[in-house]
């Protein structure tokens, strides 16, 4: 069994529910959404850099399932193919220590 302190946890579940209200406000708010949509996927690579691949592709799982279990399926989809694929690619190459342009593209 794993034992996780206190301040490991909220480091990990605040971006989490960083996420959730960004994406949350996003779709109350549809023309917040385009700014939003720039700062949604900030929180997950944060974590995904400082703890690790396993870490933070748990914490997009997280993110998925609670987005899926409040907000239903259409919205975890576009959840998934816009930001979290989106947060596994530029982690990934910022991780890898890749060009500026590299990450964009």
């Amino acid at each position: 069994m794993i034992l996780v302190d206190k301040t490991q946890l909220k480091e990990i579940l605040f971006p989490v529910v960083l996420v959730l209200a960004i994406f949350s406000a996003a779709l109350a708010f549809p023309l917040l959404g385009v700014v939003m949509g720039i700062i949604s996927p900030a929180p997950l690579i944060y974590v995904y850099l400082q703890r690790g691949r396993a870490v933070g592709l748990t914490a997009i799982g997280v993110v998925l399932l609670m987005i899926l279990l409040l907000m239903g399926m259409k919205p975890t989809l576009i959840f998934f193919a816009e930001y979290a694929v989106l947060t596994v690619a530029l982690a990934e190459t910022v991780r890898l220590r890749l060009p500026a342009g590299t990450s964009i593209l």
